[in-house]
Parts: structure tokens; sequence; C-alpha cells
């Protein structure tokens, strides 16, 4: 993806819901997903990578699942991937040279075969989805900061009114504070902002939880705190915890 295209797409995450890098991750792998499952299910590469990582993740194989479903009405590519992936997992065990024998000394393996058997059925390479979404979400990041330095007027506007950066991505931008200080700082500066809002809003939260403020009604910090910080430490959007019984907001 070329630099202007991600600075656009960096500006519609900001407008979105939950962590802006979260949203480019999972949008990231929605792509791949949709392109593989319209022409890439045969395609001699795809493969290749599909089977050096016995597959996906849990979280890309059951995008993988879910999207077909969704969009084709069955599981057709999800037959032809995993039916080969099947016979090369099945191959492996049938070549599998286990003991005949328990090992002479005992409880513990011999001549440390065990570990090359373990080998044996362990991917060459991670999830592919994930690589590809996270080599998105870095370039993302890198863009994110060099704007915040070269227009920071501009973009701690624009990243004030978003959701902000989740945890981990936050800790990646400081990480990056010998590159980017000035903006690394101002990142800093609104998660402590941030943090200290919701820290108030929780408290408020348990404190009106007692008995002698039972009935006191909650402020919207109060309501929204447990919410928003959710968000900070996972990167979901805040509507992924809206279906979430709350008495005490009803």
């Amino acid at each position: 993806m070329s630099f202007s295209l991600t600075v656009i797409e960096l500006k519609q995450a900001l407008q979105g819901p939950g962590c802006p890098l979260c949203g480019i991750r999972h949008n990231t792998a929605e792509r791949y997903i949709r392109h593989l499952l319209w022409e890439s299910v045969n395609d001699v590469e795809t493969r290749r990578h599909f089977i050096a990582g016995l597959g996906y993740c849990p979280e890309h194989t059951r995008m993988l699942a879910s999207r077909e479903i969704e969009r084709h009405g069955d599981a057709l590519g999800v037959n032809i991937l995993y039916e080969n992936l099947a016979s090369v997992v099945a191959g492996r065990l049938e070549t599998l040279d286990l003991p005949k024998e328990p090992g002479s000394r005992k409880g513990k393996p011999p001549s440390g075969k065990s570990h090359k058997r373990a080998d044996h059925l362990a991917p060459a390479s991670t999830c592919r989805v994930c690589q590809i979404a996270n080599q998105s979400t870095d370039y993302a990041l890198k863009t994110l900061l060099e704007e915040l330095e070269t227009a920071p007027s501009e973009w701690q506007e624009r990243y004030a009114a978003s959701d902000g950066l989740c945890l981990t991505h936050l800790r990646q931008c400081l990480n990056a504070a010998d590159r980017y200080p000035a903006p690394a700082s101002s990142l800093r500066e609104d998660a402590l902002i941030r943090l200290t809002r919701w820290e108030a809003g929780l408290r408020g939260y348990v404190h009106k939880h007692s008995w002698d403020l039972r009935d006191a009604p909650l402020t919207e910090n109060e309501r929204q705190a447990w919410r928003e910080v959710l968000v900070f430490f996972t990167g979901k959007p805040p509507f992924s915890f809206e279906g979430l019984e709350d008495r005490r907001l009803r």
C-alpha cells in the first residue's frame, strides 16, 4: 500500500470505533481473506504459505469460515484448503517415528528424540494472515508517527477525537521514541489524560455501589469509563461490549 493510501486509511480508522491500528489490522485481514476466497484458494503461493503455517491462527480460521459462509453460502474454499492440510498432517503422522518401548531411564525421553517428534508437527511459519495484517499495521503505525511529527496540530486533533490507541500499539509507538520523540510524548500525554478520566469514572462507579449510594445517579463518565478502558486494553471497538447487560445502567 502506498504512503498516500495509508494516510487515507489511517484518517478513516481514526474516525472509526476502537483502536485505529487494530481496525487497520482487522480490515487488512478481511481484504486478504476476501481475495483468497474469491480467486486464490488454488493459488500455489497461497497454498504454500497456508501449509507452512499449518493453516491459520484461530482468529483468522474463524474469519475465513464465517466470511465464506456469509458471502457464498457454503464452505467450498474451506473444504479445499483443509482437505489438503489434513492430508499433509496425516502424512507427517504416518512417518512419525514413535518408540516401541518405554525409555530406559524413567521419566526421561531417550536421546532427545521427543523434541524432534514435536517439531515434526510444528508449523514452519506463523499464520500468513497475521503476517500480512501485521505488516500493514506496522506501516500505519509509522505513518501515524510521521504525520504527528510533520503536522502535529492537525493530527493531534484527529487523534484526540478518536478512541485512541490500545495499550499494545501505544507501547509500540513509545518504543519508537528515539526516532519520534515529539509524537511519542504527545501520545503519552493523551493516554495519561484518558487514563486519569477513566480511573475517576471507574472509582465513582465502584463507590456508588455502596449501600448508602445505591440510588445515586451515575455521571456519564461513570457510565462509560469501564467500556472505554476495555477498548484501551483490548483494542476492540466500544460496541463489542454493548451487549453486556449492566443492571446499573438500565
